[in-house]
């Protein structure tokens, strides 16, 4: 049994040092790359966020609920700009008039902060709780849906869970609106860039390959 343990242990480092290489490589290849690297750190704080709301629990109490809110929007999202922004460096480039590589450059560090706060608002916990201006519980109630939400301790229980609904529908609707809105000028600026290099004979590859290096 031990010889067959031996063999597998060797077997098992053997194919982990082959496909070493390979590894880094692509590892390698994502530092390089700002938009593979921006999308990384989205999947990570997606699984950050499903975490947090398994463990989310609102202070209930007016103005703390506030902070917190503000705390969970602003402070993880300038952290991951921050990190982005020393990866980049997009400063390297100049920001002269007329030069669209510094744009181009910050813009991958942008990416994951403003997914973040798009994953908040249609999440609408958090600004559920920073919005209740009640003193309650923070309690699983078992109604269809099951709502979590801060249960207060007067007997207008039902007009509060009602504003509370209305508050995560209100950051839900958010949500959409923001994401609408950076579609709509994402492909308003990229239309218009693409039709400004046609009429100059140019190419994107040519101008600006920062976000393909």
């Amino acid at each position: 049994m031990s010889v067959r343990i031996q063999e597998f242990i060797v077997i098992v480092w053997q194919t982990t040092k082959a496909s070493l290489p390979l590894r880094m490589t692509c590892l390698t290849d994502v530092l390089r790359s700002p938009l593979k690297l921006a999308f990384l750190f989205f999947w990570l704080l997606l699984g950050i966020q499903k975490l947090m709301e398994m463990q989310l629990t609102c202070p209930c109490k007016p103005g703390v609920n506030e902070a917190f809110a503000a705390f969970m929007f602003i402070v993880p999202a300038l952290l991951v700009f921050t990190v982005m922004l020393l990866i980049t460096r997009p400063f390297k480039h100049p920001c002269r008039r007329g030069s669209s590589r510094f744009a181009e450059a910050l813009m991958p560090c942008l990416i994951p902060p403003t997914l973040w706060v798009i994953l908040l608002l249609l999440n609408g916990q958090y600004v559920a709780c920073g919005l209740t201006y009640w003193k309650g519980i923070y309690v699983l109630d078992e109604d269809k849906p099951p709502l979590l939400w801060c249960e207060p301790s007067t007997s207008r229980e039902s007009v509060e869970k009602a504003l509370y609904r209305r508050f995560i529908g209100w950051s839900q609707v958010a949500g959409l609106l923001l994401v609408c809105s950076i579609c709509i000028a994402t492909v308003v600026t990229v239309g218009y860039r693409d039709c400004r290099r046609a009429g100059e004979g140019t190419t994107p590859e040519e101008e600006a390959p920062i976000l393909h290096s």
